[in-house]
Parts: structure tokens; sequence; C-alpha cells
């Protein structure tokens, strides 16, 4: 047996290589695609949006940011796969097990990378927000938010207390109607305008990311103890890449080419 090291890990030695070989190509990839959108001509690039600002009506075809996404996200996916499969015995029942634990890990790749984006640009929103408060009257409506924090689970806790006392042939009408209540809940919260509405917004955004970022850490130890380290840490690389590419390029053009 070759001597293990963290450069020729013990376990999945081909799935670590596949992995790496694959980061480097998706970081490639995406370096030559970055270059070409940055230097392509003012004529197409994305203009700053202000609020006079009327964007031309575009093609109903997909654009270009969206249709180099789709294909970096089609060699990532296959880098998984490949990497799921290559340490697996050769009968073809375990490869394609093998690369369904992949299709697993893409997966649990994807939810985690579009909650991070979703929190980071809640974040950006509320920074932006806090910028035009004033800090005296944050402070003040504290309490209020805290209230109002308090008011919201103990809306939860009765809404849960109802479910197990509901009748089955209302069961189809209640719980649309508990989701809705809930949404409306949310949708309050995120477009008031008050002071105790913003603080109340950190609050939440202080759990959520809390509770996104110890999901994120405690699933990538437990996949790294199962499998290798360096395995994990070059497919949490390749999703890192992704993720920058569609936060950076293709998240605005798809905000834009929805509204027209």
């Amino acid at each position: 047996m070759l001597l293990a090291t963290p450069l020729n890990p013990a376990l999945y030695p081909r799935g670590t290589l596949f992995a790496a070989a694959g980061l480097l190509t998706i970081a490639w990839y995406y370096h030559h695609i970055w270059g070409r959108l940055k230097n392509r001509p003012e004529s197409q690039a994305l203009p700053a949006p202000s609020a006079d600002f009327a964007y031309p009506q575009e093609e109903s075809a997909p654009f270009a940011e969206l249709n180099y996404l789709y294909r970096g996200l089609a060699i990532s996916v296959l880098i998984f796969l490949l990497a799921g499969s290559a340490d697996t015995p050769s009968p073809p029942l375990d490869h394609l097990l093998g690369a369904l634990m992949g299709l697993c890990g893409t997966l649990f790749a994807a939810m985690f990378a579009v909650g991070l984006i979703c929190v980071w640009n809640l974040w950006k929103e509320a920074i932006q927000q806090l910028k035009s408060a004033k800090l005296g009257a944050l402070i003040l409506s504290a309490p209020l938010a805290l209230l109002g924090l308090a008011f919201g689970l103990g809306v939860f806790v009765a809404l849960g207390m109802l479910v197990d006392k509901i009748p089955k042939y209302l069961e189809s009408l209640a719980r649309p109607l508990m989701l809705g209540v809930i949404a409306a809940m949310f949708y309050a919260v995120w477009k008031g305008r008050s002071h105790a509405a913003l603080a109340l917004r950190l609050v939440l955004l202080l759990a959520f990311s809390s509770i996104i970022l110890a999901a994120i850490v405690w699933g990538l130890w437990w996949i790294a103890s199962q499998t290798a380290p360096l395995l994990v840490s070059f497919l949490s690389a390749i999703t890192a890449i992704n993720a920058v590419f569609y936060a950076r390029w293709v998240r605005l053009r798809a905000l834009i080419h929805n509204m027209q």
C-alpha cells in the first residue's frame, strides 16, 4: 500500500485526482469566460442600473452569461459524478452507485450554494438600508423588534399545536392557509420600512446565517470524515467558483431579463 499523504490520500485517491483535475479545468474555464465578458465591447456590456434608466428590449433567447453558466455547471456535475464513481469496484452497478453518490453531493452543494447567495444578497440589501437609517432610532426600536419576533414565534407555536387538532377533511385547506399566514408574516417584515422592521430583519438574518453556516460546516466535516478531506475541499472550491460567477455575471442579467 502506498504511503498516505495529504496529496495521496488513502481513501478515494482516484476521486481526489479527478476532483483536482476538475478544479483546474473549471478554474481555467471561468477565468477564460470572465476575461471575455470583462473585455467585451461597451455596447454589449450591462450598464449600471439607475432610477431613470430603461433597459432596451432584448431577445427571448437566453443571454450569454447564462449559457456560460450552464456549461460550467455541466462540467461541474460531470466532475462530481466522476469523483464519486472513480474509486468504486469494477462492476457497472458499483460505478452507478458511486455516480449516484456524486449526484447527491452535487445536490447538497447546489442547495447550500443557493442558500448562501440568497443570504448574501439579503445582507447587501440590509446594509444599504442601515446606511440610511438613524442609529439612535434603530436602537430605540430594538425592543419593539424583539416583541415582534416573540409574536412571530408565538404564531409558529400556535400553528404547530393546531396541526394535530385539525380534522382530516380540512387538512387540504388548512395547511395552505397556514403557509399563507407564514409567508404573509415574512413579506410584511421584509417590506416594512420602519426601524423596528429593519432591526427585526437583522435579527432574522443573523439567525438564518448562523443556521446555514453551521449546517454547511457540519455537513462538510461529516462528508470529509466519510471520504477524504482533500476531495471535499476540491469539490467545495468548484461549487464556490460557480457561485461567484453566478453572483457576479448572471444574477443581475436574469433579473433584468425577467422584468422585460
